[in-house]
């Protein structure tokens, strides 16, 4: 599926099969993928602020500078994810299964250090 720079505010993707979905540079805030299947997606510089991710599988997720501010990742599956230049301020990750990870040029600017104690292997 290919919506790469599509408009999708507030959009609902709750429980959606969205393995290897093309989104980069998607407009997605606000949007609910709670429970969505998103392994292997591309969302390259997708915008995502508020979007609720909880309970999301989102193993091998490319999300390189995306806006996660504000983000719901509670409960989600995100091993093995590129989170470099993404800025998560504000992001909500407890409970979330934040295994081996980039976190290069990551902003976590605001956030207690939950994020950095939610990953198994952090490569800074």
């Amino acid at each position: 599926m290919n919506l790469s720079g599509a408009i999708l505010r507030n959009a609902n993707f709750e429980g959606t099969d969205l393995r290897r979905a093309k989104l980069p540079g998607a407009d997605l805030s606000g949007a609910n993928l709670r429970k969505a299947d998103l392994r292997n997606a591309d969302m390259t510089e997708a915008i995502l602020p508020g979007a609720d991710l909880s309970e999301a599988q989102a193993s091998g997720i490319r999300v390189f500078r995306c806006d996660l501010s504000n983000a719901n990742f509670q409960g989600a599956q995100l091993r093995n994810v590129n989170l470099r230049g993404a800025n998560v301020n504000g992001a909500k990750s407890r409970g979330a299964d934040l295994g081996v990870a980039i976190l290069r040029e990551t902003d976590l600017s605001g956030r207690r250090s939950h994020w950095r104690r939610s990953f198994h292997h952090v490569n800074a």
